[in-house]
């Protein structure tokens, strides 16, 4: 993808040109417009890996964190709110905590349906590239240790188990993020099952509201 882009790599401050460019292209202040142009308002997010979440600051844009970062400390979130600056998008700085969320009738259930995308990322890690989900029973029965590290840090992040210890999950990563929002991006080889962990999930959380 780089490749077809024509750039093979992407420091921080090339990263916030590009935005800004997407940015005027949006709004209509761009030397190339849309056509047809688009009237609405469309909002931008800035993945918050990496510098991410620092040039989302600086640029007044809503930010989405997921992975690694949300088993890390509360100091870039922060960070996040204490630098940013208001934008014609977004008065106050806003958080998106990214994360993959599976119920289903037991802890080990749930986790079996969050196995398939981290063996892919896992895989993904060795490769470079992302392979198709595989079921479970398709995976390996041993791992080498280099396996076995990046299944359990592709897993570190999941939201796994019941309706209550996903419910009370959501509630501790609220509380350590401060994320105004939290959005479940769960995968996995079996999409009926997916369904169902999806619909499980929403019927738990409108109970709550």
């Amino acid at each position: 993808m780089r490749r077809a882009l024509g750039t093979m790599s992407a420091p921080p401050k090339d990263f916030a040109s590009a935005i800004e460019a997407v940015r005027e292209y949006l709004t209509g202040r761009a030397d190339i417009t849309m056509r047809p142009a688009h009237n609405g308002h469309i909002p931008l997010f800035v993945l918050g890996t990496g510098s991410g979440l620092k040039i989302a600051a600086r640029l007044g844009l809503p930010a989405v964190v997921g992975g690694p970062l949300l088993t890390a400390g509360p100091e870039a979130f922060d960070e996040y709110r204490s630098t940013f600056c208001p934008s014609e998008q977004l008065d106050e700085p806003y958080l998106i905590a990214s994360t993959e969320i599976f119920v289903a009738d037991s802890p080990s259930e749930a986790r079996e349906l969050s196995l398939p995308e981290a063996w892919a990322m896992s895989e993904s890690r060795l490769t470079g590239a992302f392979p198709p989900l595989e079921p479970t029973t398709s995976l390996p029965d041993s791992l080498t240790q280099r396996q076995q590290r990046n299944v359990a840090k592709a897993l570190a992040p999941v939201t796994a188990g019941t309706e209550d210890q996903v419910l009370s999950a959501i509630s501790e990563l609220l509380v350590r993020t401060g994320a105004d929002e939290i959005m479940s991006t769960a995968s996995t080889f079996d999409t009926t099952a997916l369904y169902t962990s999806d619909a499980r999930l929403a019927a738990a959380v409108a109970a709550t509201l």
